[in-house]
């Protein structure tokens, strides 16, 4: 299968979650990737982009995400890009798994998630926050 790219830009709010979902969705169909794949990838994505809306533009309107999907040979490569706030979120220490959810801090799961889902995520700042995935099938 050839390599094939596409891109969306979403206001960085929530309300958007949709449109993300469809986007995807309809990519890695195209790509042929497996449902439970496709699934895993969704939910990475998800906490990925609610993680910008909620906190990239510190709840002001106007912000936006740059989505790139990118599907090659049985992989897909998922990108956003935001000018919000500079946040690595790997100069932060994850979440501690064995506190009882009740007692755990707020926070910190989402990239979490995507690290367990996801073959390979990679963060840099050049000018604005770059996020990028990577999942093999």
């Amino acid at each position: 299968m050839p390599d094939t790219e596409a891109t969306i830009t979403l206001a960085a709010n929530v309300d958007e979650l949709d449109r993300l979902f469809a986007f995807i969705e309809e990519n890695l169909d195209k790509a042929g990737c497996p449902e439970d794949i496709k699934s895993r990838i969704g939910l990475a994505a998800e906490e990925i982009f609610v993680n910008i809306a909620n906190y990239a533009y510190k709840g002001s309107s106007g912000g936006s995400c740059e989505i790139t999907i990118t599907t090659s040979s049985g992989e897909a490569a998922i990108a956003f890009r935001d000018r919000g706030i500079p946040f690595n979120p790997f100069e932060h220490e994850e979440p501690d798994t064995g506190i009882a959810l009740e007692e755990r801090e707020e926070g910190g799961f989402g990239i979490f998630i995507a690290k367990q889902i996801m073959d390979v995520v990679e963060y840099s700042y050049e000018g604005m926050n770059h996020l990028l995935m990577k999942k093999k099938w």
